[in-house]
């Protein structure tokens, strides 16, 4: 058995989202799928609610994870749309739906990338209060490479207003 060091792999933050169906189910079989297909889990934030962002749909649960990898970035992206499908994402073209499953690549390390398919860090984080607050839960301190600004700093100047609530397992009496 061989073992790869944790300092000889990428640390790769996901945002996850989804407003259809089972929303819980999809993001914990999401956190599987990448903890299997991409790397170890080593963190993740709990669950939060908001309200549909950019859209007119039912409500979003979102949740942060980080993994640690040996996959480059793209390779990342392309296992990540695959989870997206095999958990019935169905993209309709351009512009914000409703969905069973969003994955983004948040951060990718301390590295910015930028092609036709893909940027790194996530262009829209600083703008997205359903993404900065599971991040600060994970990390607080976490520097964003370009802006050069802590998530926790980046939470506080958000201008999203949209509520970003602690979401709690619904019971069955």
């Amino acid at each position: 058995m061989s073992y790869v060091s944790l300092s000889a792999m990428n640390k790769v933050v996901i945002g996850l989202g989804g407003n259809l169906g089972q929303r819980h189910l999809f993001l914990s079989e999401a956190v599987r799928l990448i903890g299997n297909d991409i790397g170890a889990v080593s963190a993740s934030s709990g669950i939060y609610e908001t309200a549909a962002w950019g859209m007119t749909g039912d409500a979003f649960l979102n949740q942060v994870v980080e993994a640690h990898t040996t996959l480059s970035c793209d390779k990342v992206l392309e296992v990540l749309l695959k989870i997206e499908r095999r958990l019935g994402r169905r993209r309709t073209g351009t512009g914000f739906s409703s969905r069973t499953l969003d994955l983004d690549i948040l951060f990718y390390g301390d590295e910015i990338i930028v092609t036709d398919n893909l940027t790194v860090p996530h262009p829209a984080i600083a703008e997205r209060r359903f993404v900065l607050t599971p991040l600060v839960e994970l990390d607080p301190s976490y520097i964003h490479p370009q802006l050069k600004k802590s998530v926790a700093a980046l939470l506080e100047e958000c201008s999203d207003q949209l509520e970003v609530k602690k979401w709690a397992y619904p019971t069955v009496i």
